[in-house]
């Protein structure tokens, strides 16, 4: 458990990562250039952009991605999954910053 917050940990490994966050210490460093992040997931992903490295391979087309993320994006392109979903009018979209972006025809931006 968190001292600095209600947060509650069902692994034992976690509270030291969140304790990163409470108090800014960034402990994994690029080897590549100056950044530096508070978990060490978040540093491998950043390390794929300097060596190119794209592990996330597209099953249906050539496709491939440096970020897990990106490759399930990708997938709502062959799926049509549209998983954001507009609760003022009867739109879905693909992406949240679609979503996002015609939420603002709502509020008059």
């Amino acid at each position: 458990n968190c001292e600095n917050c209600p947060k509650l940990f069902l692994q034992h490994s976690k509270p030291s990562a969140h304790l990163r966050a409470h108090v800014g210490t960034r402990t994994f460093t690029c080897i590549y250039c100056p950044k530096s992040f508070l978990q060490s997931s978040h540093l491998s992903a950043h390390l794929r952009t300097h060596t190119g490295e794209k592990p996330y391979i597209c099953p249906i087309c050539p496709n491939s991605f440096s970020q897990s993320g990106s490759l399930t994006r990708h997938m709502r392109l062959h799926t049509g999954e549209k998983p954001y979903t507009c609760t003022i009018y009867p739109a879905s979209f693909a992406q949240s910053n679609n979503l996002t972006e015609h939420r603002k025809i709502h509020i008059g931006m």
